[in-house]
């Protein structure tokens, strides 16, 4: 698991907002037929004069039926150049490019969904966001993972930008697709000034996410204690249940004890509390034996930050003791792991060290601290597939071909060890250095299945299947629905069935007519694709078969899965530059303030 969802976008895929498209009907009508039509600068919406009714631009007839075309294209090719200045932070350029341009769709968003607002919030460009807010940037537009641009600015500490995204009117309790709120995240991130700023715009506090937890849960030290204090909610964030679950130290910290019961139930042992009793816990916990080696965080060297989120970092590391190993770090904060959050990295952790596969990341190690969890794994330095998308567009057949046949042993061999993968998606698709896929991100897998059927809600939107979608049980049949998504956007640049808008998006699986765009390639592909997005699970491709009845579909007649399985097919060598051409100066010490802590029982590990 080499990102934490957090890394740039450089999709150039844009979806034109809908008032921007209404705007652009409209100045390519026709004068005959413009003058029976309004376009209302305030709504985006084109009114006919004759019923003062509002009409979609598809209802109105033209004489010229590819102006939109004509005009989408011209302006595409302007949004990029915007959407490129904007990540590169050259106001100049956003601002000719605005000024000088009639074909610009501020609000246009990439394959992830976001705009030109987004970009600026993340690289902290405050000149080029209040340009673009002057110039009717929405505020409040959410990315693929739910976050606005006011989140965004919160999660990388951009005080001005919060400032000036809430004096324009942004959302200040919009939850992203996992429920959390821009005050979420900055506890999170402990971005004191901005949770201020957030409380002095009315941020609700008793707001839950999908954990259940709610903001003042979330406070983890006394300073974030006081700002709320300040504004009324006095140890508020202590529930019963925090208190019944720390009787016995009641003489600990109580700024620090929400963070402590969200993971009391999941751990072992307490930490002593005395000074050298620390100190010498501290030493024995950094340093693991396992397996005759003494393994700790100081058995590497740090080269690279490779993805940050909520929950910790990833980095790339190499082991001291070995020549030209490079790794992917995953460390973990523990008080940051929810009760609900633990169980799926125990279960990631747990199948990364039975299965030993050449399609499917491999863990060499895993331990803890007092105070972090550590995963140890391969590092792929050829990116996730997300990211050779957005630098491809699309595919060519042979190229999707071979990474649909390794993507499908990987599947096999967890579903000959019982395991349902359930969240197959380009991010989870990551490339080694000789160019083969390799599968990451095990969270969400649910183990020692059989044919039994499962109702969890779980995946991300556009690889969900329509069973998943309607809530209804499913059984593994679902990974080879979410093959078939994956295929369709290696061959055409996006999923099936794609809107940006989640309710539309579910509506489209559950019940849109499959169509493909124009195209060349093989009937076998597009059946394949066909019968692997089956609507009914019993009728899918590999539901009776399971990988078996995959592999022989015609479209991969020819193919020796022996040489597959031995990567003996070619694939395309991913181009790669030196990473750890650098080191990092990484700082773990423990929070000496956290009176208490606990471990996790079975999470050290080594490779064969």
């Amino acid at each position: 698991m080499q990102s934490l969802n957090d890394g740039e976008s450089h999709s150039t895929t844009l979806e034109p907002s809908k008032s921007f498209k209404s705007r652009a009907i409209f100045d390519t009508m026709e004068v005959s037929t413009k003058q029976f039509y309004m376009f209302d600068n305030d709504t985006g919406e084109i009114i006919d004069l004759r019923t003062s009714q509002i009409v979609e631009y598809d209802q109105i007839q033209f004489q010229k039926e590819n102006a939109w075309q004509d005009f989408w294209k011209e302006s595409q090719q302007k949004t990029l150049e915007l959407i490129k200045a904007c990540k590169l932070g050259q106001f100049s350029i956003v601002e000719s490019i605005i000024q000088s341009s009639n074909f610009i769709d501020i609000n246009a968003k990439d394959s992830n969904d976001q705009t030109c607002l987004h970009f600026a919030c993340s690289s902290g460009n405050f000149q080029i966001a209040y340009h673009l807010i002057q110039k009717g940037s929405y505020v409040n537009e959410q990315d693929c993972d739910g976050y606005t641009p006011l989140m965004v600015s919160v999660k990388n500490n951009h005080l001005d930008l919060v400032d000036l995204l809430l004096y324009n009117k942004a959302n200040v309790d919009r939850q992203d697709f996992q429920m959390n709120t821009p005050l979420h995240i900055a506890l999170d991130n402990n971005c004191l000034e901005i949770i201020k700023l957030l409380l002095k715009y009315k941020a609700d506090p008793y707001i839950q996410n999908a954990d259940n937890i709610n903001a003042l849960q979330l406070i983890s030290n006394t300073e974030q204690q006081q700002i709320f204090k300040q504004f009324g909610y006095e140890k508020q964030y202590i529930t019963e249940k925090m208190i019944s679950s720390n009787k016995e130290t009641k003489e600990s910290n109580s700024s620090h004890r929400s963070s402590i019961s969200r993971i009391m139930k999941f751990l072992g042992q307490s930490v002593p509390t005395n000074s050298l009793q620390k100190q010498t816990y501290q030493a024995r916990q950094s340093v693991v034996p396992i397996g005759g080696q003494n393994i700790g965080p100081d058995s590497f060297t740090y080269h690279k930050e490779l993805g940050k989120g909520s929950f910790g970092i990833v980095y790339l590391v190499k082991k001291k003791d070995e020549l030209n190993s490079l790794y992917a770090m995953k460390v973990l904060r523990k008080e940051k792991i929810s009760q609900k959050l633990l169980p799926y990295i125990q279960t990631e952790k747990s199948i990364l060290s039975v299965i030993d596969h050449p399609f499917i990341v491999k863990l060499h190690f895993a331990f803890q601290t007092q105070y972090k969890l550590f995963l140890v794994m391969d590092f792929c330095p050829g990116g996730d597939l997300t990211k050779l998308l957005d630098l491809k567009s699309k595919l060519p057949e042979h190229v999707a071909k071979m990474y649909t046949a390794e993507i499908i042993l990987a599947i096999e061999a967890l579903h000959q060890n019982k395991i349902m993968y359930r969240d197959l998606k380009p991010q989870n698709i990551i490339i080694d250095n000789k160019g083969h896929c390799m599968l990451t991100d095990f969270g969400l897998a649910k183990t020692d299945i059989e044919n039994e059927d499962t109702k969890s809600f779980c995946g991300t939107p556009a690889y969900m299947a329509p069973e998943v979608v309607n809530k209804k049980l499913y059984n593994r049949s679902v990974d080879w629905y979410q093959l078939g998504t994956i295929t369709h956007e290696m061959l055409f640049g996006m999923p099936p069935y794609y809107s940006h808008n989640r309710e539309e998006l579910f509506e489209n699986i559950k019940n849109k007519q499959l169509k493909f765009p124009q195209n060349n390639l093989s009937k076998e592909a597009l059946s394949f694709i066909q019968q692997l997005l089956e609507r009914n699970p019993s009728k899918r491709l590999g539901a009776k078969k399971d990988s078996e009845e995959v592999k022989a579909h015609p479209w991969f007649q020819g193919i020796n899965w022996d040489d597959v399985m031995n990567k003996k097919l070619p694939v395309p060598t991913p181009s790669i530059m030196n990473q750890a051409n650098q080191t990092l100066q990484v700082n773990f010490d423990e929070d000496s303030q956290i009176q208490q802590r606990k471990t996790i029982d079975n999470w050290t590990f080594i490779s064969d």
